[in-house]
């Protein structure tokens, strides 16, 4: 197990696990949703820098649908995170960029924000915190240069990946010439995850992490596109690709994301007969107004089901440290 102590900015993790060595990581997401909220993140962060979590994963949604999509407020959240004694990793979310256009957070162009996002948060090949991890982006392919936010990284036997998957139906839009984004990010987003269980394969991995922000609403019937309806299921792609991929991985999956806050490990995947694909499995993130809480995942290759999951509170940690001891 690597202990990371706090450390200047600029310094770059340079050790990874053995291939047998367990290892744990924290997830975080959908949080803060305001002002009052920071405190309570920063509390989180503290509790995972305090523990033995060697990084964090944000699946996104660093603000509410309300408040504005600044600089500033970009700026100042990046700030927060960088606060984080161990590496942090970080994806869009929905509230991010998607939902920029209410007026409320200021009636943004989404796309432009998702632009500013891209240039703050995901610019180089390192991660947030104090202690910076190399990471893989999708933008070092010629083709996908604007994909920086679909990440990649190996820690010991286990492969994670981030992919660019938002909320609200995954930015599908009705409308005649409007989804011009949604399909090219739906190609960049294929090729991504694609190329990540290939080189699991490859390499022999035992794991598989993919983080996003949305719910993918697995509990939706899987109706092919038609364009004659009057919905249709922004997802339905990446479910339909993940399902394939994971029935022939050898390996476990863990999908984690945002959306629900009351799933901490199910098999949301059917198979084309509907049985579950039982080498997946799924944990939603806590988040606003549970914003003290967290998720720790403990990663163990030699057993049959890699990743357990557990629910941590900053709130109780802190407490924990204040008491007077015995």
């Amino acid at each position: 197990m690597i202990h990371i102590g706090r450390a200047d900015p600029a310094t770059v993790m340079s050790e990874t696990p053995t291939d047998s060595q367990p290892f744990s990581f924290a997830v975080i997401g959908e949080a803060p949703f305001s002002l009052q909220e920071e405190p309570q993140v920063a509390a989180v962060l503290r509790s995972i820098g305090s523990s033995d979590a060697d990084f964090v994963i944000d699946v996104g949604d660093i603000k509410s649908p309300i408040e504005p999509c600044s600089d500033t407020l970009f700026e100042n959240r990046k700030i927060l995170f960088d606060e984080s004694v161990k590496p942090l990793i970080l994806l869009p979310g929905n509230n991010d960029w998607v939902a920029c256009a209410g007026a409320k957070a200021g009636g943004y162009d989404p796309v432009e924000r998702l632009s500013r996002l891209r240039d703050l948060f995901f610019s180089d090949n390192l991660s947030l915190g104090q202690v910076r991890m190399h990471v893989t982006r999708e933008s070092d392919m010629p083709q996908f240069r604007e994909y920086s936010a679909n990440v990649r990284w190996q820690y010991g036997k286990v492969l994670f990946v981030g992919l660019n998957l938002p909320g609200v139906n995954n930015d599908f839009r009705f409308g005649g010439g409007r989804n011009g984004e949604f399909e090219d990010r739906l190609i960049a987003n294929r090729v991504w995850l694609q190329r990540a269980f290939r080189y699991a394969e490859m390499h022999k991995l035992r794991g598989l992490v993919i983080a996003i922000q949305a719910d993918p609403e697995f509990n939706r019937p899987l109706h092919p596109p038609d364009h004659r309806l009057s919905h249709r299921d922004g997802f339905y792609e990446f479910k339909i690709q993940l399902r394939d991929l994971a029935s022939r991985y050898h390996g476990h999956v863990l999908l984690l994301h945002g959306g629900i806050r009351a799933i901490r490990g199910d098999e949301p995947l059917k198979d084309a007969s509907g049985r579950p694909v039982s080498n997946v499995t799924r944990v939603s993130t806590f988040g606003a107004p549970y914003a003290s809480d967290w998720i720790r995942v403990d990663v163990d290759t030699h057993r049959p089901r890699v990743f357990s999951i557990r629910s941590m509170s900053a709130a109780a940690t802190e407490s924990a440290n204040d008491s007077p001891t015995k």
